[in-house]
């Protein structure tokens, strides 16, 4: 595996390479969604306690731990096999091991066992038919319709235990978060019909959760979180919403709450 050395907003960050795709997140850490790190670094403060939902192979963990010295707890939560190999890989290489835990699981309303189907995008993209390869997104648990909508054929079929956030305090005994991310390709709303509790609890800070204008369930998922005290960040939000504009992903972008105080 190579290593890639990248300095992110001043933070000198380590990442195996293992893929083109490895290799593109390595390479586009900083500019991809910067939404994202200035959020970061806009709401978290030390000893905070970060849920990272749907983390590939740890950019935001990993940016997070660095930024606040390892002084934030961070649950790196991601399902897929390579990915989950190249997320402990990376929180290793960083020297993270004590505060950001990796956590293979997929995100729902409940806990359950179900199949995580991988999405053929990246593989087709990379002209990858013989292995699996670490950094692909797009996947689907407990079904095959993907972002736009389609039906699509899974490269591999993966056995992944799913659970709630409200489950991951209240029962799995992880710490209460100030900080959740939800970027999970597709169940956004069955992950905040999961996190009702954790949403009323005034002790979760901000939001940030991908989004997209085409998806019948994104007024819901808004109003949701909206309705228990949360406003939205329209400077980070609209800087999310530029990013994709002109692609075939535009409509899709991070929309960043906070708690009213």
């Amino acid at each position: 595996m190579k290593k890639h050395e990248c300095d992110i907003l001043g933070h000198p960050i380590r990442l195996g390479v293992s893929s083109e795709i490895d290799l593109y997140r390595a390479q586009t850490y900083a500019t991809k969604e910067p939404e994202t790190l200035q959020w970061i670094l806009k709401y978290f403060k030390n000893d905070d306690v970060f849920y990272d939902l749907g983390a590939n192979i740890g950019l935001f963990s990993i940016f997070c731990g660095k930024a606040f010295n390892g002084q934030c707890t961070v649950y790196a939560i991601e399902p897929e096999s390579q990915n989950f190999a190249s997320l402990n890989n990376n929180i290793y290489m960083n020297g993270l091991s004590d505060s950001v835990i990796s956590c293979c699981l997929a995100m729902t309303n409940e806990v359950t066992f179900d199949i995580l189907n991988l999405h053929p995008y990246s593989y087709d993209l990379c002209k990858i038919s013989d292995e699996l390869i670490s950094g692909p997104a797009m996947h689907t648990f407990g079904g095959t319709i993907d972002y736009k909508g389609e039906n699509f054929k899974p490269v591999h079929r993966q056995g992944v235990i799913s659970a709630s956030v409200d489950s991951l305090w209240s029962f799995f005994r992880c710490k209460f978060p100030t900080h959740i991310k939800i970027d999970i390709d597709g169940l956004e709303l069955s992950v905040v019909r999961g996190m009702q509790k954790t949403l009323q609890d005034q002790r979760l800070r901000s939001v940030l959760i991908e989004v997209s204008e085409k998806d019948n369930d994104t007024d819901e998922i808004l109003e949701t979180i909206a309705k228990n005290g949360f406003t939205v960040d329209n400077d980070l939000t609209n800087l999310s919403k530029k990013q994709l504009e002109g692609t075939q992903f535009q409509g899709i972008y991070n929309t960043i709450f906070f708690r009213n105080s």
